[in-house]
């Protein structure tokens, strides 16, 4: 069934170029990459075809036992933007959704290696809406305040940023659509 928060996909076509990219996103926790260099040109093109522009690839790879703090992700272009997200390793880990009660006063404040600001705030201000498994590939709500926990084992995440061909973020309802014969 699918929701607003993480929708399975399946795609017919080859992903990325080549497989040992995935050793260099394991050398930190977060990278920032050219798509053009990453992804498959058969991805590449099935993305054009359904009018959708990757701007960039971004990777993180955390260890077990890990907790992302809650955040989410480009602010600017509103709180309903997704990406397509493919996951190796992380049995066990789940993405989860909050509302936030008041998010304009955090406890602290950090931006990451690829510019999305973390914000922290007081454990009473969260109120969690949804967990959920992600699955390889996923569409994934990231314009909600979200955070990943992995307990099992170490966890690799090719994260796709994808938009329109006018540079507007892609909404979940909008992916749903433009996805929907490779939803499962």
């Amino acid at each position: 069934m699918q929701n607003q928060y993480c929708n399975p996909l399946k795609f017919n076509c080859k992903i990325l170029a080549n497989e040992k990219f995935l050793e260099f996103c394991k050398s930190k926790y977060m990278n920032i990459m050219n798509y053009k260099s990453f992804l498959h040109t058969e991805f590449i093109e099935l993305l054009e075809s359904k009018g959708i522009i990757p701007s960039h690839i971004e990777s993180f790879y955390s260890p077990e036992k890990f907790i992302m703090g809650i955040h989410k992700d480009d602010a600017d272009s509103g709180d309903d933007i997704t990406k397509i997200n493919f996951i190796w390793g992380g049995i066990g880990s789940l993405m989860h959704w909050y509302d936030i009660k008041d998010s304009s006063v955090p406890v602290y404040s950090s931006k990451t290696d690829i510019g999305t600001v973390v914000n922290f705030y007081p454990d009473e201000n969260y109120t969690l809406v949804s967990s959920l498994p992600v699955h390889s590939p996923s569409l994934v709500q990231v314009g909600k305040f979200h955070n990943i926990t992995n307990p099992n084992e170490k966890r690799l995440c090719i994260s796709v940023v994808i938009r329109d061909k006018q540079g507007n973020a892609i909404t979940m309802n909008q992916a749903l659509q433009i996805f929907s014969e490779y939803l499962i």
